[in-house]
């Protein structure tokens, strides 16, 4: 007891009542839908994007219709930048699909969209894709 008050949740062996087992599971989940994703996206990126993810956080691709490079970083917001041939960032796009996914399968699709790019970049068609220019 503390100033006479007890304190049940802070004592040993007793969790907080209601709430705590509801959201642990709902963290177990997210946990697990966060490594499934980063597991797909590595199953379909190349060797020297995988070191440079590895190493870095990022992976360059370069669009197919285009060749212009994006560098795709970790996140779900502000995460594709788009690059000059000296590698210094031209524009960032802050790419986010419909709905809730993991962030890898955010990259995954990420990864898809640039390389498609200019057709899905400026079309927008399934998710929220603004262009911000880089400062020179």
């Amino acid at each position: 007891m503390m100033f006479g008050f007890a304190t049940p949740s802070r004592q040993p062996g007793r969790s907080q009542p209601g709430r705590a087992p509801a959201f642990q599971e709902e963290y177990r989940a997210h946990l697990g839908s966060e490594e499934r994703g980063q597991s797909l996206l590595l199953q379909w990126l190349s060797p020297d994007q995988i070191e440079q993810y590895d190493l870095c956080l990022y992976f360059e691709v370069v669009g197919s219709a285009t060749g212009t490079r994006y560098r795709i970083r970790r996140g779900t917001a502000m995460n594709i930048e788009q690059l000059a041939a000296d590698g210094c960032v031209t524009r960032r796009w802050c790419f986010g699909p419909e709905g809730t996914f993991a962030t890898g399968d955010v990259m995954l699709i990420a990864r898809s969209t640039a390389a498609a790019a200019p057709a899905v970049v400026a079309g927008a068609s399934f998710g929220r894709i603004n262009a911000h220019t880089a400062p020179p």
